[in-house]
C-alpha cells in the first residue's frame, strides 16, 4: 500500500484538531465541576446545612458556566438553597 503524504498530513491535522477539542471540553468540564464544588462548600457554610439530594441533582444538571458563576456570586444574598438555585 502506497501512503499519500497529503492524506497523512490531513490525518494528522484531524487528529490534532480532535485533541485540541478534547482539551477544551476537558477544561470546560473542569470549570463546571470546580464551580459546583465551590457552591456546595460555600452554601453549606452560609445556610448551615449541606445541600440535599434534590439540590445536588439540580446543581449537577447545570451546564451553563455563566449561570453557575451567577449562583456562586449570589450565595451571600440568597435565603436558602432553593432561592439560590432559582438564580436565572
Amino acid at each position: 500500500m502506497v501512503k499519500s503524504p497529503y492524506l497523512e498530513q490531513l490525518r494528522e491535522e484531524v487528529r490534532a484538531e480532535g485533541r485540541a477539542e478534547g482539551r477544551a471540553e476537558g477544561r470546560a468540564e473542569g470549570q463546571l465541576e470546580a464551580l459546583r464544588e465551590t457552591v456546595l462548600q460555600l452554601g453549606r457554610q452560609v445556610f448551615r446545612k449541606a445541600a440535599g439530594r434534590t439540590q445536588k441533582a439540580r446543581l449537577e444538571a447545570l451546564t451553563d458556566l455563566a449561570r453557575l458563576e451567577r449562583i456562586r456570586n449570589r450565595i451571600l444574598k440568597a435565603d436558602s438553597w432553593a432561592d439560590l438555585l432559582d438564580t436565572p
